[in-house]
């Protein structure tokens, strides 16, 4: 499960993969909260619209909040 901080602050979520291993990480103000391996050789977004702040597959349903500095 990955943490849902709802202290009202803002906070530094990033999530990283590694195209080689499959392995995913995110990081929740620079601490390690979630970890999963396993995904695969990569993320293949080929032919798909990638997605910053909503589900895939999911039209209703959208992050609350703000985002800033993403990066691809």
């Amino acid at each position: 499960t990955i943490a849902s901080p709802t202290d009202g602050n803002w906070h530094h979520l990033a999530v990283t993969t590694n195209t080689g291993t499959g392995n995913i990480i995110v990081y929740l103000d620079g601490t390690t909260t979630f970890t999963y391996s396993g995904y695969g050789a990569g993320i293949d977004i080929s032919g798909t619209n990638v997605r910053i702040g909503s589900r895939y597959a999911a039209d209703n349903w959208f992050f609350n909040g703000d985002i800033d500095e993403y990066a691809i």
